[in-house]
């Protein structure tokens, strides 16, 4: 796995937490993304894919860009960071303010670059907002 291309997806997302959402792949071209326009946004997934295009150009999937077998355990982590934990509604994660999702995403990064486990969980209660976010 490619540590720098995760802690470049952590500079995005905390450089431009308006811009980072999670019930949406990507909202827009890569192009209009990666120039953060105005009501552009992106999961962690959408923004993977964005700067692996502003890389290459050549359409490479997260997994190609940060070098992680798709069928490996750290593949299936990975793939899992895309949906947040199924116990959560997303939509209500995209309601809380920005900052706060930008937070809680880098601390699900974090995790995920120097563990190999993406923890949305623990991610949700460190910053406090777990209990508002589960589907009952």
């Amino acid at each position: 796995m490619d540590k720098q291309k995760i802690d470049r997806v952590i500079e995005v997302v905390r450089g431009h937490p308006a811009n980072f959402t999670m019930s949406g792949w990507v909202n827009t071209s890569y192009e209009r993304l990666i120039e953060h326009r105005c009501g552009t946004a992106a999961c962690l997934g959408g923004w993977m894919e964005a700067l692996a295009f502003a890389d290459s150009s050549r359409g490479l999937t997260p997994f190609q860009w940060l070098g992680v077998e798709e069928d490996s355990e750290l593949g299936e982590e990975l793939s899992a960071m895309f949906h947040m934990d199924y116990e959560y509604s997303m939509l209500r994660f995209d309601r809380l303010p920005d900052e706060t999702r930008a937070n809680v995403a880098v601390t699900v990064l974090e995790s995920f670059r120097d563990t190999g486990k993406g923890d949305w969980k623990g991610a949700l209660i460190k910053h406090g907002v777990e209990d508002q976010l589960r589907i009952q």
